[in-house]
């Protein structure tokens, strides 16, 4: 199937932006392996230092040590069993006991149902067997793992989460079936609604669902991503791209893609987003994550509330950003606070007018009408 995503890069102006650029990690980004609980790091680092010093010696004694099943916290038997299960294939080329060490660690986390990182761990050794199993040409087993295990993934969190979606997206592209990811996609966003910023994620969701001829909901994703991706140049770019990339598909011009651009530094022109439909969101869903995100990650408490369409609590958090961190490096509550522009405007222009005002203190400050148009809920008069 011909992608759309990337595509050649329409230019997005950004005036100012420059002045607060900050490089934002990736809301999914893969996080670094965790330190192994404290009461067996040593047992871990031994054999660890073990496996890289000889691999064959290394993997005996870890084998030793996993045969004792009161050795060490689930977590961190799953993470020596994947180090094991790696050391087989790259170091002494046996991927069947790789597998076999795999399988057995899951059967293992599968039953330890009442410890609090069963599903990382599950999670853990799942991502390796796909890894493994793709490496080895086996993608249909690969994909078919990812797709059975879904619901394992979905709890295990959203790191290891983007991880499977990215070795489920490799084996489908092997097997020509990229079909396939659009109902796992869409039950990713269901479960964990911040991957609408996304841009890998959302764009496997528009391209297979343009090759599927569904134009109308490839299009609500595409907006959706445009409007809560961050506010930096190669984010907007990937989502402007994507955006009109998917209208020319369907239109076979590029006039619609045009005129949204113009629409990006004239709020007077007509704007061809404001006719999109949104996806439909899990409501519950957003409010879980929202309730359960801690007080620190202001990023992505904005990105929640702006799939809600809170404006007025996402500029809000924005600013108190801002404000609680006065004198130290604000670029990046500065460009929250332009993105929640774009999001309710559905263009750049106050967007960029927000970030030349704070870097000059020139002109209109233009949050003071926003808070005008997104006024505070009226408190019920008491009886």
């Amino acid at each position: 199937m011909k992608r759309l995503f990337p595509t050649r890069p329409f230019v997005v102006f950004l005036a100012g932006a420059a002045a607060f650029s900050v490089a934002f990690s990736p809301l999914c980004a893969l996080r670094a392996t965790a330190a192994p609980d404290a009461a067996p790091k040593s047992d871990y680092i031994r054999l660890r230092d073990a496996l890289n010093a000889d691999a064959a010696q290394g993997a005996a004694a870890t084998k030793e040590w996993l045969a004792t099943g009161t050795n060490g916290a689930l977590i961190t038997r799953a993470r020596l069993q994947r180090l094991l299960a790696l050391t087989y294939l790259s170091k002494l080329n046996d991927a069947k006991s790789a597998l076999a060490v795999l399988d057995a660690g899951m059967a293992q986390a599968q039953q330890a149902k009442a410890d609090p990182d069963q599903q990382l761990a599950q999670a853990t050794l799942l991502i390796a067997k796909a890894r493994i199993l793709t490496s080895q040409r086996q993608d249909q087993p690969a994909a078919e793992l990812v797709e059975k295990n879904l619901p394992v993934l979905l709890e295990a969190g959203s790191d290891v989460l983007r991880e499977a979606l990215v070795i489920y997206g490799k084996a489908l592209d092997q097997l020509k079936q990229e079909q396939r990811m659009v109902p796992v996609v869409q039950q990713v966003l269901a479960a964990h609604p911040e991957f609408a910023e996304d841009s890998w994620v959302m764009g496997q969701l528009v391209n297979n669902l343009v090759g599927q001829g569904e134009g109308k909901a490839a299009l609500g994703y595409a907006k959706l991503l445009w409007m809560v991706c961050p506010f930096d140049t190669e984010s907007l770019a990937a989502a402007t791209n994507l955006l009109t990339a998917t209208w020319m598909a369907a239109e076979l011009n590029a006039a619609t893609g045009n005129a949204f651009l113009t629409a990006q530094t004239d709020s007077a022109a007509p704007n061809p987003l404001t006719s999109i439909a949104l996806p439909e969101l899990s409501s519950d869903a957003l409010a879980a994550a929202l309730k359960a995100l801690p007080s620190t990650k202001t990023h992505e408490r904005i990105t929640l509330l702006l799939l809600q369409g809170e404006w007025r609590e996402a500029m809000l958090a924005a600013r108190r950003s801002l404000l609680e961190h006065p004198g130290t490096d604000n670029s990046a509550a500065v460009l929250e606070m332009a993105r929640v522009f774009k999001a309710a405007d559905l263009n750049l222009v106050r967007a960029n007018a927000f970030l030349e005002y704070f870097k000059t203190g020139k002109g209109a400050n233009p949050l003071d009408a926003f808070f005008k148009e997104h006024p505070a809920p009226e408190t019920p008069a008491a009886q």
